[in-house]
């Protein structure tokens, strides 16, 4: 017993040095521990605020966003989210939470502690920030996606008229071949026509086999 008093003395010398909110929450939602942030911050003594309910922490329009989060954690989920609220002199307030579900030997939960920073108004602008830049960096890579397929396609519809030309040839020729049969000449002529109508291709081909190269070391 000596030594989990002393366990539960270290633990909350540990809470206390922590430059942030840090409480441990019971099953019936009241709080077990606070360490000075709070007695700081809500002029009152460690004593005086054991016991308190979330609600009264959290302010009824603030409770229901703070239940439903702390339900998932008392179900065993690691949860964070921000917080926006009122100071009591109406200035906006930002926090970060953090709830962490303790769990005993059968790994039922047995409550849950709550880790809470006050986000400065530089954090908040640079959050801000960050998402703006994110944004922007999603909208310019849809950009250039989008500039890429156009480029696609207008190089696949000039590709098909180069093969088009050649192969309309192609057939052409091949159509005329029957009627040729018997004149070398002429026939020979289709035969020529075929095959430089091929060459053509086996270019266009592999044109565009070295751009595909060139494409991939880029």
């Amino acid at each position: 017993i000596d030594q989990i008093k002393l366990n539960e003395k270290f633990v909350y010398s540990v809470f206390n040095s922590v430059p942030a909110f840090v409480a441990y929450i019971n099953p019936d939602y009241t709080h077990r521990f606070v360490n000075k942030i709070f007695e700081r911050r809500f002029n009152s003594s460690a004593a005086e605020l054991v016991g308190k309910t979330v609600e009264y922490f959290s302010g009824k329009e603030n409770y229901a966003e703070v239940k439903g989060n702390l339900e998932r954690a008392f179900f065993g989920e690691n949860i964070q989210f921000e917080l926006h609220s009122k100071s009591p002199s109406g200035d906006s307030l930002v926090h970060s939470i953090n709830y962490i579900p303790h769990f005993n030997e059968s790994e039922k939960v047995m409550g849950v502690l709550a880790i809470a920073n006050e986000l400065s108004d530089s954090t908040i602008l640079q959050k801000k920030l960050d998402s703006k830049t994110k944004e922007l960096n999603l909208e310019r890579a849809k950009a250039v996606h989008s500039a890429k397929l156009a480029s696609l396609g207008e190089m696949a519809a000039g590709i098909a008229h180069e093969i088009n030309n050649p192969l309309g040839i192609i057939a052409g020729a091949a159509l005329l071949m029957d009627k040729y049969r018997n004149e070398p000449e002429k026939f020979d002529e289709r035969i020529a026509a075929i095959q430089k109508a091929s060459e053509r291709i086996t270019r266009i081909v592999n044109g565009l086999r070295k751009f595909s190269r060139t494409g991939d070391k880029d």
